[in-house]
């Protein structure tokens, strides 16, 4: 399953500054894919991102390109 803290550190390995704080998620995330994650970057701004869980930097650009996991494994 993945955390705000996940998140947070994801984001900082790509060179953003994110506290888990700042991290909102609709729901818990417990499934390779897409979700859409909130941001709070400030009290009135708020962004929506896309982030992408994989379990290889390989599956990650699979699912970028629009490609599903369980697909390509059924294959």
């Amino acid at each position: 399953s993945v955390t705000t803290r996940d998140a947070a550190e994801a984001a900082t390995a790509a060179g953003f500054t994110v506290n888990r704080s700042q991290i909102v998620l609709d729901r818990p995330i417990k499934e390779l894919g897409l979700h859409p994650v909130s941001v709070v970057l400030h009290p009135e701004v708020t962004v929506r991102i896309t982030m992408n869980v994989a379990r290889s930097a390989e599956e990650a650009e699979l699912q970028a390109a629009g490609k599903s996991i369980q697909e390509l494994a059924a294959e």
